[in-house]
């Protein structure tokens, strides 16, 4: 029996991750995986250097957390984990090397007195009140963590202290990250009613899980990326830039209009895009083979690709 037709719309880590488990979900899939730029990895980039390879995007995984360690064991790839040396974290201030302040996770501290070597004294002083302020979190909720670190910290604590920590993980500013996705058991603190981010954070580094806080791979990110598109059985369309979903006549067949780097249009049937790291359902109709990986559910609803005729912008 022939299997389903699915399209994954985006050759980044995400992309080849959901057409990984896909493979693994359905198979004999026919999954193509749709990347705009000359190359899959998306942020990331690994480029070779005299002295070795050097990642020109993310560089690191956070190593205590479990998802992304399961997922190299899985590919076969634990010989080839890598942490850095045994030397604390430091950061480029005013023209000095400082250590990483202590009691800080992820770059909010636990105890503004120690980011005296890193901040201001006006800034430390304003940080210092963080605990002073109400707080108002929703249990199971989530936020903008560079957001509410500004709000709550100062603007400084996010540019000298979180985002120096994190773009090196995750390829991009704080604001647009998550607490919950970046930092769950800070939101877990929050959850059980922790009554600031100062108070939730010295819990979480009161309890620290031991061992290396970052984990990478021999060679570079580059060897996960080309291990997870060959996983996959995917076929991986490089240059192939989405412009539109459409309901063509004759039943409910899903068609994406690509303009390959060549100028040609390319239509693959039933794809969705796929922006968000985890796809959270996939929709089908009753009676078809065909696929489309939906976030949220809404089969109409098309993420930074344009929109679905005859229906509104969300």
């Amino acid at each position: 029996m022939t299997g389903p037709s699915v399209a994954v719309v985006g050759g980044g880590l995400s992309g080849l991750t959901a057409a990984y488990q896909l493979s693994r979900d359905l198979p004999g899939a026919r999954i193509t995986v749709l990347e705009a730029s000359p190359a899959p990895g998306g942020c990331l980039d690994t480029v070779d250097f005299p002295s070795g390879p050097m990642e020109l995007g993310a560089e690191a995984f956070i190593g205590r957390r479990p998802e992304a360690a399961e997922l190299v064991a899985e590919l076969g790839l634990a010989d080839a984990l890598q942490h850095p040396s045994g030397r604390s974290a430091s950061i480029l201030t005013g023209g000095r090397l400082v250590s990483m302040p202590a009691g800080t996770l992820m770059g909010l501290p636990s105890d503004a007195s120690t980011l005296g070597e890193v901040l201001d004294p006006a800034d430390v002083e304003r940080a210092a009140r963080e605990t002073e302020l109400p707080l108002d979190w929703e249990a199971g909720g989530d936020v903008s963590l560079g957001g509410l670190v500004a709000e709550r910290f100062g603007p400084a604590v996010v540019t000298r202290l979180v985002d120096p920590m994190l773009g090196g993980v995750y390829a991009a500013p704080s604001r647009g990250l998550g607490l919950r996705q970046v930092v769950p058991g800070l939101a877990l603190a929050l959850d059980r009613g922790a009554p600031s981010l100062t108070a939730a954070a010295k819990e979480l580094t009161a309890h620290r899980a031991p061992g290396p806080v970052f984990a990478t791979l021999t060679g570079g990110y580059r060897v996960l990326v080309d291990t997870l598109a060959t996983a996959s059985g995917a076929r991986i369309v490089t240059g192939a830039r989405c412009t539109g979903l459409h309901r063509e006549q004759g039943g409910m067949r899903w068609t994406w209009p690509v303009r390959t780097a060549a100028g040609r249009r390319w239509p693959t049937s039933s794809s969705s895009p796929c922006p968000s790291p985890t796809p959270r359902r996939s929709w089908r109709r009753p009676g078809s083979r065909r696929r489309c990986l939906v976030p949220g559910g809404d089969p109409h609803r098309v993420l930074g690709g344009g929109r679905a005729r005859g229906r509104p912008r969300p």
